[in-house]
């Protein structure tokens, strides 16, 4: 079954395109059908990032790939860590 994932976040200050550049490794990766960035308006440093992802466990599968140090480097690029909302559309 296929699965949405919606994170919002802030970068730190200073660091917005640093973490926009960070989401060029989703290229490619298995099981993503479909990538959405987008900047607020009213707050340059805030995201919405929607994902589209063939099953709930490829997303997982994913997360479960970076080893502890790059987890670590690509969190300290947030004021706070993402949380993601696993989604199902609705018709």
């Amino acid at each position: 079954m296929t699965c949405t994932v919606v994170y919002n976040f802030k970068t730190k200050p200073g660091l917005r395109e640093q973490a926009v550049a960070a989401f060029d490794i989703m290229g490619g990766v298995a099981g993503l059908d479909s990538i959405s960035l987008f900047r607020e308006r009213e707050n340059t440093d805030g995201f919405v990032c929607v994902e589209h992802w063939e099953s709930e466990s490829a997303h997982k599968t994913f997360l479960g790939s970076f080893t502890q140090e790059e987890a670590e480097q690509f969190q300290s690029l947030f004021a706070e860590l993402p949380v993601p909302k696993i989604c199902d559309a609705q018709k």
